[in-house]
């Protein structure tokens, strides 16, 4: 996939074209996850208004995941990585648009983020965990207001202990980078 993608080799898609691709790919697999593993939960529900065909198709959907010729020709850990495919082609030409050549410059702030999303991803899990286990314990009724004020502070904190994390380390690695390059040079000289 990645010798197919690489610039030079796909010149008959245009740019809109490989954008559909993505968001076909992308559109593709979270259809697969819900077909695998929310329909009966959502589409069963009683007070979810779908048609009568539709329920009659995911009926019949559910029966064949439960059939156990059906699981012995596509056993689950085999249809878990097959409904990702998609999703891996879409992120492999969201990669080679991305990487084309544009005029665009990014702006040097999103290059710090960029270099931080590892990190922020990290610690947003352990965020979350503390802010809604530890400091924030109690029921509040819902609304959009509290969604994106929650959202932003997680994020935000995110981000400051990513960038810690960061300073905290960077001395440490660049010290393993620079002790494995040398001693690459060092076994590449002999």
């Amino acid at each position: 996939l990645a010798v197919w993608l690489k610039p030079g080799h796909i010149i008959f898609m245009s740019r809109h074209l490989q954008w559909v691709l993505v968001a076909t790919g992308v559109g593709l697999t979270f259809t697969f996850d819900f077909l695998l593993w929310s329909q009966a939960s959502i589409l069963g529900n009683t007070r979810v208004v779908v048609s009568p065909a539709l329920k009659g198709v995911v009926k019949l959907w559910g029966r064949v995941l439960a059939n156990p010729m059906f699981r012995a020709v596509l056993p689950p850990p085999v249809l878990t990585v097959l409904t990702e495919v998609p999703l891996v082609f879409a992120l492999a030409v969201l990669v080679r648009v991305g990487s084309s050549t544009t005029t665009w410059k990014c702006p040097r702030w999103l290059a710090a983020l960029s270099r931080l999303s590892l990190g922020t991803n990290l610690s947003n899990i352990f965020v979350l965990h503390y802010l809604s286990a530890r400091a924030h314990d109690f029921p509040t009724e819902f609304s959009q207001f509290h969604l994106f004020a929650y959202m932003f502070v997680v994020w935000v904190l995110a981000v400051a202990l990513s960038l810690l994390g960061h300073c905290l380390t960077k001395p440490y690695a660049n010290l393993v980078l620079e002790s494995t390059q040398a001693l690459w040079r060092c076994i590449a000289g002999h």
